[in-house]
């Protein structure tokens, strides 16, 4: 996988949990969490479900909230096999700051 799989798994994640608030703010910062913890070499703790994801608990929200996690399983497992500069492609795609202790 390359940085560009990982931009198009986050896309469809978009998609996926739209009408459920994905595209929100809370649901966006815990998505951001993840990730930037991951590329930090932090531990992380997948979201389960519509409270961890912080989308709106409504009708299928257990559903997308499933596939939400799958989704982020699938791009953390990606980010393990990037290049340096793959991931420095993810850090400006996100728009993080990294800094190195």
């Amino acid at each position: 996988m390359e940085a560009q799989d990982i931009i198009n798994i986050y896309r469809n994640m978009r998609t996926k949990g739209f009408d459920f608030g994905f595209t929100d703010s809370e649901p966006m910062s815990v998505l951001r969490s993840v990730i930037k913890n991951k590329l930090k070499g932090e531990s992380i703790s997948i979201p389960q479900n519509p409270r961890d994801w912080e989308i709106y608990n409504k009708e299928g929200a257990e559903e997308i909230a499933a596939e939400l996690s799958h989704d982020l399983r699938k791009m953390l497992g990606a980010i393990e096999k990037l290049t340096f500069r793959e991931v420095l492609s993810v850090i400006s795609f996100f728009g993080f700051s990294l800094e190195i202790d």
